[in-house]
């Protein structure tokens, strides 16, 4: 479904100038929204970043129980800490509702290693079990799921 964990690396300080650059603070918990979007400075340094490209499922893999997982709407760079994520025969939305679900979260929680910083492991993540329904089926899983929040607001 997908190659979990496998990333496209960056020095920061090569990253093109103005490009979005993703911080797990960026990221509101719970809800799968971007909060902030910072763009690369001229002159700007900073440690190594993982790309991504518009549509790219992102999740941080540090804390899974803040549940920040969101899809990219353009092209960008990110923390190490999140992993940009892409799916084959499998819908971005529905991918991001997997992740975000309750029976995930706990499962990362439960695998995530380190006391003060948990993280999910890559190995770990690469063993969840996921149901995949065909496409148009998962389309109507979000399209339900998205009415039933909008509703609940």
């Amino acid at each position: 479904l997908c190659d979990f964990g496998a990333c496209r690396n960056i020095d920061y300080k090569d990253a093109a100038e103005g490009v979005w650059n993703l911080d797990l603070e960026d990221i509101e918990k719970d809800s799968g929204s971007i909060v902030r979007k910072k763009r690369k400075v001229k002159g700007e340094s900073g440690s190594t970043k993982h790309v991504f490209a518009s549509g790219s499922v992102l999740y941080s893999k540090l804390r899974p129980y803040l549940n920040k997982v969101v899809i990219a709407d353009e092209d960008g760079v990110c923390s190490s800490e999140i992993l940009p994520l892409n799916f084959l025969g499998f819908s971005n939305e529905y991918a991001q509702l997997v992740l975000m679900e309750p029976d995930f979260v706990k499962y990362a929680k439960g695998c995530s290693y380190g006391v003060k910083m948990p993280r999910l492991g890559i190995d770990d993540g690469k063993r969840w079990l996921v149901a995949v329904p065909p496409l148009a089926e998962q389309r109507r899983i979000v399209a339900v799921f998205r009415t039933y929040t909008a509703n609940a607001l």
